[in-house]
């Protein structure tokens, strides 16, 4: 799941990210339809997948959230959250301007905390090398975008 590491906040926002994007369930946590989860129940799911988090405490959880300049953790009235980054292709019929419209309304609508970056131009895989749809200069600018993103919430690369 996680990469080790020797920083205890970047090994603890690297879990939570971890949890509250990708894998809840895997934590025995469930997330509300804003996203949000009680950060007793976050802190008893991280200490039920290892031991590592034993003595996490809601202090530590503060701190670790206030460290990132971007706020990608969202902590209010005992609940946590994580904000959500979303990279489209305008010329992607998957995923359409109307569809963008739509997950933006909805987001707004439930409060949850995110952004929506329209790539002009390019196609559905225009970020994988290997697809035929790659576009070098949209790819470059979408992976710079998220290393930046994944660098200020603390993930280590």
């Amino acid at each position: 799941m996680t990469r080790h590491t020797g920083n205890p906040r970047v090994a603890l926002s690297k879990v939570v990210a971890h949890a509250l994007r990708h894998d809840p369930e895997r934590y025995g946590i469930e997330l509300d339809r804003s996203g949000w989860v009680a950060v007793d129940d976050l802190i008893a799911g991280l200490r039920m997948a290892s031991r590592r988090w034993r003595d996490l405490t809601p202090a530590a959880l503060q701190e670790m959230a206030g460290a990132s300049a971007k706020q990608r953790f969202e902590l209010r009235a005992g609940r946590i959250r994580a904000r959500i980054y979303v990279g489209w292709a305008d010329e992607d019929g998957s995923f359409t301007p109307d569809n963008a419209a739509t997950l933006e309304a909805a987001l707004t609508a439930a409060g949850v905390h995110h952004q929506l970056e329209r790539y002009p131009g390019a196609r559905h895989g225009f970020a994988v090398p290997s697809s035929p749809s790659y576009d070098a200069a949209p790819a470059e600018r979408h992976w710079q975008r998220l290393l930046s993103l994944y660098a200020e919430a603390g993930a280590a690369l």
